[in-house]
């Protein structure tokens, strides 16, 4: 018995109050990756060597693939926001605003 309530009282989770902080971290994460893309963009205007062209290429593909998971990563980080509430809401905790 004692071991189910260390169970419940040590659970953690993320509520809504965790949410501003991963949406700063979303926006800032989104914005080093554009400026990255820009400074890749304009290093390959200037170069004219071919390995460095071919290395700010890689670069940029890296960053394009990146980019395509952010809504991914998003619509989990709000699912799970999501189902943390309603478990919570289900369990009698009530939800943590």
């Amino acid at each position: 018995m004692k071991l189910m309530q260390n169970v419940k009282t040590s659970r953690k989770g993320l509520s809504l109050s965790a949410l501003p902080g991963i949406a700063l971290a979303f926006i800032l994460i989104t914005v080093i990756m554009g400026v990255g893309a820009l400074i890749l963009s304009s290093m390959n205007d200037q170069v004219s060597d071919a390995n460095a062209t071919a290395i700010i290429n890689v670069g940029t593909g890296a960053i394009s693939d990146l980019s395509t998971w952010l809504p991914i990563i998003a619509v989990v980080v709000a699912a799970v926001v999501i189902i943390g509430l309603i478990v919570r809401g289900f369990s009698g905790q009530g939800s943590s605003l």
